[in-house]
């Protein structure tokens, strides 16, 4: 029987860290995400114009400068004084104004300030997840580790799946919030991210429903026998809750039990349907991200997530399918 005895693996330095992770998560991306701190220059205007800023007031003259140099803003552009400079909202769009000899710098912000609050809060929020999963079982991949002491793919994929939609939703939401937005959370999700998300959690939950019922099955004995001694040659002591192998103790589980089967007639085999899933993941979130970084290349107001293919999600939502089909059926001979 798996043994998660261990009162001594959650310590105060997992609560600290935790605490100061879940600060950073939200107090990076706001330094990042200032507009002042990374800026791109665009073109010069005269320093008459100086007067019409300091009246938070946008002149038609200036209006031309901004139209002649391809950033048109209307004259209701809200205009506030900020770090020496003055900020010009219009819209969707930002303008950094700062005094330089010979005249006023137009800049707008990086839009690689966006990409590095991403890269920082996905980062984090992994790192998070990771030290939990080590006050939990002792174990630095302990985030991956179920109440099997096995490795879980199931597990892999949701940890991907938030790590990727979660940071990226804080940023959109904290980067409107440093543009002015209104509504910082008014963030269009597609309907097929919602589908892909909740595949995703199905098979996290549906996993333990299967193997619950084939916990109560006994297994035959020889089959029992052979499967576990094979097993402990590659991964140390082994045994089974009825047709379901499980490890003794949380620092037995490997990677390969993410592509193994988990019954006594089938532990050591490779499962082709897992193989499967796991590349289709891997594939759709690397493909996602990267449309996800697109989005957040620019500098205006984000309104809404990158679109998914419904092909993709039909793919997905096959793999998935095929994944849980494949553990319901029976692999292990009845004793």
């Amino acid at each position: 029987m798996a043994n998660n005895s261990n009162p001594k693996r959650w310590t105060n330095w997992h609560t600290c860290g935790l605490l100061i992770i879940v600060i950073a998560i939200f107090a990076i991306p706001l330094q990042v995400l200032d507009t002042t701190s990374a800026l791109s220059k665009l073109f010069n205007v005269s320093v008459e114009f100086e007067g019409d800023l300091n009246n938070s007031t946008i002149s038609k003259e200036l209006e031309r400068e901004f139209k002649n140099n391809s950033c048109p803003i209307s004259g209701s552009a809200k205009v506030t004084k900020k770090d020496g400079g003055w900020e010009i909202t219009g819209g969707e769009k930002i303008y950094i104004v700062k005094r330089a000899e010979g005249g006023l710098n137009i800049y707008t912000p990086s839009s690689a300030n966006r990409r590095k609050a991403w890269f920082s809060v996905m980062a984090l929020m992994t790192l998070s997840i990771i030290i939990a999963g080590h006050g939990a079982t002792g174990r630095w991949a302990g985030l991956l580790i179920d109440e099997r002491n096995r490795m879980s793919l199931s597990r892999l994929q949701m940890i991907l799946w938030t790590a990727i939609i979660l940071s990226g939703l804080l940023v959109a939401a904290l980067s409107n919030t440093t543009l002015g937005a209104k509504d910082p959370l008014a963030i269009a999700l597609p309907e097929e991210l919602w589908m892909l998300m909740g595949i995703s959690t199905a098979s996290l939950v549906g996993s333990p429903l299967i193997r619950s019922n084939k916990r109560a099955q006994m297994p035959e004995t020889e089959e029992t026998k052979k499967t576990l001694k094979e097993a402990e040659n590659e991964e140390g002591k082994v045994s089974n809750i009825g047709q379901v192998i499980v490890n003794e103790k949380p620092e037995d589980a490997r990677v390969s039990n993410m592509f193994k089967g988990e019954e006594t007639g089938n532990a050591t085999q490779l499962d082709l349907g897992k193989v499967q899933m796991f590349y289709f993941t891997l594939i759709l979130a690397l493909t996602y991200a990267v449309a996800l970084g697109d989005v957040l290349t620019g500098v205006e107001k984000i309104t809404e997530f990158p679109v998914l293919s419904s092909s993709m999600v039909a793919l997905m939502l096959i793999s998935h399918a095929g994944y849980l089909t494949n553990k319901a059926i029976p692999h292990s001979q009845k004793g």
